[in-house]
């Protein structure tokens, strides 16, 4: 298998530097009474810092060598990146990253002593395999040599790999390269975009991508078969009382009966009893995660009507990916009944009646990795004339809608970052029938 590599770049994306840097940049200029403007140090957020200097030299007729104005810039620059934060989210996606097997490289502009010293500073350091920066290359930014170099120093296949850039120079580098890539634009100033490029509105939003998501086709008369209850060691269940208190007290949670997978064995997807409370502990102890593997079976339909699929946005006020669309109904399975289950979860969820649902059937198995979740992919068909009942629906999603997923906008919308990836790979699974 390709290794699969992170790789980003530093000032605005994963440093929190771009209001210091635009610091360094005035203090510069200011040095020899000359006054710059915002979008001249837009320009120069990508480009080495050696075309900056020159640039600015020539822009301002600055006196001096270049030699000696890029030791004065890199005297102030480094002097203010001492206060410089990592961006929000960003050491969490590095952690899951490297947990998961990815190579991470940063990419840079700027100097490597800065780059290190700062990663060091931050406490990132162990969390960067590689650091390409300017003294590394002989053309930077746009350029795609420095991406190019960074894919051959990692061994990573640039189609099995991301990038993370906020500037436009910087996106042009990337995406020359051959790498899947995104933009950051956390102030929602989303820079010109390459072909194919996504945004990126937070580090969070990569969680996703970098979750990697296992799929398997279904027989549609497959069925779940439970084998017994999981055995939870008696020394452990003090810790699990713990953890379900603290977090009781910090949102409503309810302690159902859940099923967590065994295999797929002739026809059947065989299960064991277990409870959403055992499920929350071993999220939380990797110790425990370790001796007892639940991994939740969920149930995920995939609403047909006329050429279009019914999707939802999760409301604001659940613990579970808010803000987020996904197809609609979505829901643990509980019990081994997986029409009974998708029946209340569509009821519960839209407010349609059993008597709504003409026909359903499995067709798809996505396992979460990470969250320890596959969901069983249901397709259902309508019955002529079914509506549901809004009074009928619970607050779990804000809206509802029919999104046509054979459409340019609609694929769009499947791919975009606010969308399930679980219901993503549904929707792939699914094929035209879906479309």
């Amino acid at each position: 298998m390709s290794k699969r590599g992170l790789f980003i770049d530093l000032d605005g994306t994963l440093a929190d530097s771009l209001e210091v840097m635009r610091d360094a940049y005035g203090y510069f200029l200011a040095g020899f009474d000359k006054e710059g403007s915002e979008q001249e140090f837009a320009a120069l957020n990508g480009p080495p810092l050696d075309e900056v200097i020159r640039r600015l030299k020539q822009a301002h007729g600055l006196e001096a060598d270049e030699a000696s104005l890029l030791t004065k810039y890199l005297e102030i620059a480094n002097s203010v990146y001492q206060s410089v934060p990592p961006m929000p989210g960003a050491w969490e996606v590095l952690v899951r990253a490297k947990s998961l097997g990815w190579k991470t490289a940063l990419v840079t502009s700027n100097s490597g002593a800065l780059a290190r010293e700062w990663l060091q500073r931050t406490g990132l350091a162990p969390l960067i395999d590689l650091i390409v920066d300017k003294e590394a290359v002989q053309v930077g930014k746009p350029d795609p040599e420095p991406y190019l170099l960074a894919l051959r120093q990692t061994g990573c296949a640039a189609a099995e790999s991301i990038a993370i850039e906020d500037s436009e120079l910087g996106l042009a580098s990337c995406s020359g390269a051959g790498l899947p890539t995104f933009a950051f634009a956390p102030s929602g100033k989303v820079p010109r975009l390459p072909a194919g490029a996504r945004i990126a509105r937070q580090w969070g939003d990569l969680l996703a991508v970098i979750t990697p998501l296992r799929v398997w086709p279904l027989d549609s008369q497959i069925t779940v078969n439970v084998l017994g209850e999981l055995v939870v060691p008696a020394e452990w269940q003090p810790a699990i009382e713990t953890v379900w208190e603290t977090e009781q007290s910090r949102r409503p949670l309810f302690n159902g009966p859940t099923l967590s997978f065994v295999r797929l064995h002739g026809g059947k997807i065989e299960a064991l009893t277990t409870d959403y409370k055992t499920y929350l502990a071993q999220r939380q102890l990797p110790d425990l995660a370790a001796t007892l593997g639940i991994r939740l079976l969920a149930v995920s339909g995939v609403v047909c009507r006329e050429g279009a699929v019914l999707i939802g946005l999760r409301s604001a006020t659940v613990t579970q990916d808010p803000g987020r669309w996904e197809c609609v109904p979505s829901g643990g399975l509980s019990q081994p009944d997986l029409g009974r289950q998708l029946l209340e979860e569509l009821q519960e969820e839209w407010g349609l009646a059993p008597s709504g649902v003409a026909s359903w059937k499995p067709f798809a198995l996505v396992e979460d990795v990470e969250a320890g979740v596959l969901d069983i992919g249901l397709q259902v068909d309508l019955a002529a004339g079914a509506e549901p009942d809004p009074g009928e629906r619970s607050a779990e999603y804000e809206c509802f809608e029919w999104l046509d997923t054979g459409t340019p906008a609609g694929a769009a919308r499947v791919q975009a970052e606010n969308f399930s990836a679980v219901s993503r790979e549904l929707l792939l699974a699914l094929g035209p029938r879906a479309s």
